[in-house]
């Protein structure tokens, strides 16, 4: 693979078109994290602990990653879910996602995707 690309879902997408700092990049690329798909796999306290990294670049990497449809791997796969990452399933259902497809961004059954969000309706 072309190191100034980064393999996205099913398209490739070039670095330079990738809307992150320098630094960010840099700093991930220094952990050895090379596509926004390696990035996925991380938790977010997994970047705060790397060298460089701090609450605002996990922030932008958390942006990012939404605007390609992914998101970073949850710390504890059966913790209490949080408003936020409720509002991302939902975000990525309307966006087209199938159940199962969220499921796998959050370690968790297409069964168990539906479930919180069809509870997330009702709550409203």
């Amino acid at each position: 693979m072309d190191s100034k690309r980064v393999k996205t879902g099913g398209s490739n997408v070039p670095w330079e078109e990738v809307p992150a700092s320098i630094r960010l990049w840099k700093r991930l690329k220094d952990a050895g994290i090379s596509s926004l798909a390696d990035l996925a796999t991380r938790t977010e306290r997994e970047l705060l602990s790397m060298p460089g990294i701090g609450k605002r670049s996990v922030e932008e990497a958390k942006q990012i990653l939404l605007a390609h449809g992914l998101v970073f791997q949850r710390e504890q796969p059966h913790a209490k879910w949080s408003d936020e990452e409720l509002n991302t399933m939902a975000a990525l259902r309307q966006a087209g996602l199938s159940y199962g497809e969220i499921g796998k961004r959050y370690a968790t059954s297409r069964q168990n995707v539906a479930r919180l969000l069809a509870k997330r309706k009702q709550s409203q």
